[in-house]
């Protein structure tokens, strides 16, 4: 069985109440690596969805940028090491690994954080970090999470208050080494090109799917040319597509 060639492994989501239904979508993407699911969410913004292998717990506050988010998600990267398993494959409600077995690399070092490495395009002048932000999903060894949350809490920059820059700050803070997955495909909810959380500091929280915000036509010719750790999938159609797309490269194989 696959789930003995992903020994200790848990399977986490971190999500709000809004990303319910997305979670419920993608839950079987989820538990198709046959491995126990665990549900995060904040304490003001409960995602509660009863079903056999999937638990959810809640810490922090609701928000999608600012102070509050990233002080959430170390605190349920704290509350990871509260569990007795090994490894974590991390995701967001948007994010999945297509293949139904996760792959072997993953588990050959205890000292990696992976997760889909983007370049960040917006302007960090004297910031100690590198222009890099890590998309959703993450996987790592409980002793990497232990080494993140050791960092402490870091102030939410100016300009990319969000939890995939903190991801990264908190890997060049502690020292950890930090890989791209090779097969992983990572498209932004929004053009590069207009971005007015930069400045305002808002979100567009409703993504239509027109074709530039989840690029379902990329991601299926991504996962046809074996793409496999995707970020930004939040429509259901989507979802099929990309899933249709995957089965038919699996026969496909010699």
């Amino acid at each position: 069985a696959r789930s003995e060639m992903n020994p200790d492994t848990l399977v986490v989501v971190h999500c709000y109440a809004g990303d319910r239904q997305v979670v419920v979508d993608k839950l079987p993407v989820f538990q198709r690596h046959r491995r126990p699911v665990l549900i995060l969410s904040p304490a003001d913004s409960q995602v509660v969805i009863n079903t056999p292998g999937v638990e959810c717990r809640t810490g922090g506050v609701r928000g999608y940028f600012g102070q509050g988010s990233l002080d959430r998600q170390r605190i349920h990267l704290k509350m990871l090491l509260d569990t007795p398993y090994q490894w974590f494959f991390l995701n967001d409600a948007d994010s999945m690994c297509v293949s139904r077995e996760l792959p072997a690399y993953l588990y050959q070092s205890s000292e990696t954080l992976w997760s889909n490495v983007v370049r960040e395009p917006r302007p960090h002048d004297g910031a100690p970090y590198p222009k890099l932000a890590f998309h959703p999903p993450y996987f790592a060894h409980r002793d990497v999470i232990a080494r993140l949350v050791a960092v402490g809490p870091i102030k939410a920059h100016p300009i990319t208050p969000y939890i995939d820059w903190l991801m990264m700050a908190l890997a060049v803070e502690a020292g950890v080494h930090y890989q791209s997955f090779p097969n992983g495909v990572s498209f932004p909810a929004w053009k590069h090109n207009s971005i007015p959380e930069t400045s305002a500091m808002g979100h567009n929280y409703v993504h239509s799917n027109n074709g530039q915000t989840d690029g379902a036509s990329k991601m299926v010719r991504a996962v046809q040319g074996g793409a496999d750790m995707l970020h930004s999938v939040k429509h259901p159609e989507v979802l099929t597509a990309i899933l249709q797309a995957h089965d038919r490269q699996m026969k496909e194989r010699p």
